[in-house]
């Protein structure tokens, strides 16, 4: 038996054996492990939904999985203050308190601030806010519960959120235009917050199929750094004021037809879209490297970073037919 909470499936790797007994005429029943009933509450007459997978079955209760609340002290974690106060905001903590320090830091010869790194998170994590701020500590507090009906809309947003801000970047690009800075960042904030909602949403139950879970991850991960990639080159385009040939913008063209493409083919899901994608992103690749890496700095700094993207596009495929198996395989 497999219990469909992924603190059991995937951190205690839980497995234990049931006899299987008889109740009355035809009915045969198990009983249910004492740590998952306390965990979640159990009591007689509540629904369960039995979900057969196979050789196995996975048991499912509507109460969203809560790891409560949780302290740290950030400051020894420079320079990876921000990711893993993400890491404990997508595995699902409904409080998050955050000792600080006030003093002004420096890191490579920059100045920063553990309040402003914390601003910054919270900025991105939808669902909680800033509850308290006093001397050095900041608490980061849940406001509303998740409703599993929103893993789909956010998803799909955050696709949303990529293919504008890739169309966005080509567009200026295009026009030499390096005016769309705050455009392009709020797109990116926006993408960011629906992938970090989409994860958090994982954590705690939303999907349904928790087999496929890890391969959708991947995917909403990579759509994310994917957008960063993007927000990078025109960066680099905007800092060094460099106009791109026809030939680099042709490559950035060809990365938001991969991504729409994708994007097509999640929604509705056809083995010809893929081989399609599959197709091109080769293609393209094999364009970059006849190219080489000759050129400005900047240049060769674009081109690696459109290498990158193109890599994490095709990286997709593989996690991408494993959430879709069934509709691989012939019957």
């Amino acid at each position: 038996m497999h219990i469909d909470k992924l603190k059991y499936s995937f951190n205690c790797s839980m497995f234990m054996e049931r006899k299987i007994m008889k109740m009355g005429p035809s009915s045969l029943v198990i009983s249910l492990p004492s740590e998952f009933v306390k965990k979640y509450n159990l009591k007689k007459g509540n629904d369960l939904n039995v979900i057969d997978a196979g050789d196995a079955l996975v048991l499912r209760t509507d109460k969203e999985t809560s790891l409560g609340a949780c302290d740290i002290s950030i400051s020894k974690f420079n320079p990876i203050i921000m990711r893993v106060l993400g890491v404990l905001y997508k595995v699902g903590y409904d409080e998050i308190g955050i000792n600080y320090d006030a003093e002004e830091k420096v890191f490579n010869n920059e100045k920063y601030s553990e309040l402003d790194l914390i601003q910054k998170c919270a900025d991105v994590y939808p669902g909680v806010d800033i509850i308290s701020l006093k001397k050095e500590k900041i608490i980061l507090k849940e406001n509303s519960k998740i409703i599993p009906s929103e893993f789909k809309n956010s998803l799909n947003q955050a696709f949303f959120n990529l293919t504008q801000l890739a169309s966005e970047v080509l567009r200026s690009l295009k026009n030499s235009t390096f005016n769309s800075g705050k455009e392009i960042e709020l797109m990116e904030k926006l993408l960011n917050q629906n992938t970090n909602f989409c994860l958090r949403m994982i954590s705690k139950k939303t999907y349904s199929d928790f087999s496929k879970t890890p391969n959708l991850y991947f995917i909403i991960v990579n759509l994310e750094q994917i957008g960063d990639l993007f927000n990078s080159v025109y960066k680099v385009a905007v800092n060094s004021k460099i106009k791109l040939n026809k030939g680099f913008l042709e490559l950035i063209d060809e990365l938001l037809s991969l991504v729409l493409l994708f994007q097509s083919a999640y929604q509705k899901f056809e083995v010809e879209k893929v081989i399609d994608f599959a197709k091109k992103s080769l293609k393209l690749n094999k364009n970059l490297i006849n190219i080489g890496i000759k050129g400005k700095i900047e240049e060769r700094e674009i081109l690696l970073m459109i290498s990158n993207i193109n890599a994490r596009l095709y990286d997709l495929i593989e996690p991408f037919l494993a959430i879709n198996h069934e509709k691989i395989i012939t019957s």
